[in-house]
């Protein structure tokens, strides 16, 4: 958990960076008490535990695929259970969730990684309904390609591959043998997109028929 409040770049409220533990575990009972002790309470629970997996949905194994739900799916929710007694309490709140655009776009070689973040952003969807009487709002922000090491650092590849899957997942630009595509996304102006979000009078809802991620267009109108 990190207080982001006295960073200068807005969100002047106390806000929680949930995470998830090395192999999928989330520590969302340890991490809450810790930031009521430190902050008192949290206004903004922002979810960004993300872990990716390459590989052709038939190529993953099963161990692989309950790792990217553990961490991208299940630790979130835990946080945000975490964190939901209290903001109910108060009546008052913002739940972000931070889901890539593979959620939506599903691209080859992404499969289990596009199901784990669909799961969030449907979770996040029902949430806000839920909850919206109580005057906590969700997002479900998708920032799209934006400059960071997501790619180089928390992709898995699959050490099992299969030759009827060459034209198609190893064409995937998160391959080694393929270059990765230029991602115009500045990730401050992306960061500024989304405390503008949070801040504003009506934040972004994240429900039915109101599904308007904060995502390409937003980040690069911002």
């Amino acid at each position: 958990m990190t207080d982001d409040s006295g960073d200068g770049q807005g969100l002047g409220t106390k806000t929680a960076s949930g995470t998830a533990g090395s192999r999928g575990e989330s520590r969302a009972p340890v991490q809450s008490s810790d930031g009521f002790a430190r902050f008192g309470a949290i206004d903004v629970l922002d979810d960004n535990a993300g872990h990716g997996h390459l590989a052709a949905l038939e190529e993953g194994g099963d161990a692989s695929t309950r790792m990217l739900f553990a961490t991208n799916f299940s630790s979130p929710i835990a946080l945000i259970k975490a964190v939901l007694r209290a903001r109910r309490a108060r009546r008052a709140g913002v739940i972000v969730n931070m889901s890539p655009f593979t959620a939506r776009i599903p691209i080859p070689g992404t499969a289990c990684y596009a199901a784990s973040n669909a799961a969030l952003e449907g979770a996040s969807y029902a949430l806000a309904e839920e909850i919206a009487p109580l005057g906590i709002n969700v997002m479900a922000v998708e920032p799209g390609r934006v400059r960071t090491d997501f790619a180089a650092r928390s992709i898995v590849r699959s050490v099992t591959t299969m030759d009827d899957y060459a034209q198609t997942v190893a064409g995937t630009p998160t391959t080694p043998s393929v270059p990765l595509v230029p991602k115009p996304g500045d990730p401050a102006r992306a960061a500024r997109v989304i405390i503008k979000a949070v801040e504003a009078d009506e934040p972004v809802p994240a429900a039915a028929g109101e599904r308007e991620p904060v995502g390409l267009r937003s980040v690069r109108a911002a």
